[in-house]
């Protein structure tokens, strides 16, 4: 593949990072990346209040630590509750309150809608096909960036 093609793949995806950090402005004190816990806790159920972290974690493909550190700073927004488990004391199940719901009808569903009704001019394929290339294509370049880490690694030694 030519490298001026590489560095247009480059652009897109930078291009595709501003159009993620262009949604709506958030409440006071919120991230995208608080809107992905909310969204990933609403697909597991609403009115679900038997979810783990590490459902979570999962679901968004983050560490633990890192879904525990968004989980505590949603709770002290009050967007999330966190509760110990009935049935194991070691366990905490995380809830979405009421202000978390609102979150998630302004930033989520209601979002997702009118992008769906601005994204009609894509079709059904088009669009299948993008996101096959886009994951192909991100996870071609995790590879290569964790090849390169491991090389750095290596040449500290």
């Amino acid at each position: 593949m030519k490298q001026d093609l590489v560095k247009e793949i480059l652009d897109t995806l930078w291009l595709a990072k501003r159009a993620i950090e262009s949604m709506p402005p958030l409440p006071k004190g919120f991230k995208p990346s608080h809107i992905r816990v909310l969204d990933a806790l609403w697909q597991k159920g609403p009115a679900n209040d038997n979810i783990r972290i590490s459902d979570i974690s999962k679901a968004m493909q983050i560490a633990k630590p890192n879904v525990t550190n968004l989980i505590n700073e949603l709770c002290q927004l009050g967007a999330l509750a966190k509760k110990t488990s009935s049935d194991d004391k070691r366990v905490i199940n995380i809830k979405l309150t009421a202000f978390g719901l609102a979150c998630i009808e302004k930033y989520v569903t209601g979002y997702h809608a009118q992008l769906a009704n601005a994204l009609e001019k894509l079709d059904e394929p088009s669009c299948l096909l993008m996101l096959s290339n886009l994951q192909l294509t991100a996870n071609t370049i995790l590879e290569v960036s964790a090849m390169h880490s491991r090389e750095a690694v290596q040449h500290e030694k």
